[in-house]
């Protein structure tokens, strides 16, 4: 992983605080497993159609979108635990930015990266907390800090490391600048006849992928230190 995890004193006294912090970054993979579970017992519902954040309505029956204003018939009886899953997102993002902080180069990518990672982490608990039939308001601000705000910092973060770690920097980079610009059009309503849901998951799943993958290789990292005694 990055440089910044060496031997020293201070990787050995802030080893532990990385490691779980790495796991954090793992665990945002249970991301998936709320989202295909709300999938599986949702009516009406089409992943490449429909937005992610209809599987978080609130209510049932008729929901009026607000880009074309047309009325779609989703229920979503597990939207309690997706939206669970996004508030719990947001806070194991947060925390694996705070914790990993150490093993990150001492740079102004870096911490903007990490930075704009935290705001990108209020900004998914804030989907979580305010579904889009409860308070568009909220929800939508909450969706440009994550989706937004969030994939900036992923790519920074990638960019950071991408001299030292070309595979996970490098994916970083890339994977920062593909869900930027997909969530751009998402915005602008150009999807390319793939469905706005089909847009907004590529705008939203690399950013919960790298840093389960970056979690990862932290982890793995620091075990390897451990192990060497260092």
């Amino acid at each position: 992983m990055p440089s910044a995890l060496q031997p020293t004193r201070t990787d050995r006294d802030t080893r532990g605080q990385t490691m779980i912090g790495a796991m954090l970054w793992v665990l945002c993979l249970e991301y998936f497993l709320v989202q295909a579970i709300a999938v599986a017992e949702s009516s009406g519902y089409s992943m490449a159609r429909h937005e992610i954040s209809y599987l978080g309505l609130a209510g049932c029956g008729s929901f009026v979108r607000a880009a074309d204003g047309a009325a779609l018939d989703i229920c979503s009886p597990g939207h309690a635990l997706f939206n669970g899953g996004i508030v719990l997102l947001g806070a194991l993002m947060a925390g694996g930015a705070i914790l990993t902080r150490a093993a990150w180069p001492a740079s102004h990518a870096a911490r903007s990266g990490l930075a704009l990672l935290c705001a990108g982490a209020v900004g998914a608990s804030m989907v979580g907390l305010w579904p889009v039939d409860t308070n568009p308001m909220l929800h939508g601000i909450g969706a440009v800090l994550a989706l937004g705000i969030g994939n900036v910092g992923m790519g920074l973060l990638g960019y950071s490391v991408s001299g030292s770690q070309r595979w996970i920097g490098g994916i970083g980079l890339a994977a920062g600048i593909v869900s930027t610009a997909a969530f751009i059009l998402y915005l602008a309503h150009v999807d390319f006849g793939l469905g706005a849901g089909t847009m907004e998951r590529v705008a939203g799943y690399p950013k919960t992928l790298w840093l389960a993958l970056a979690g990862a290789a932290l982890l793995a990292a620091a075990l390897r230190q451990r192990r060497a005694g260092a």
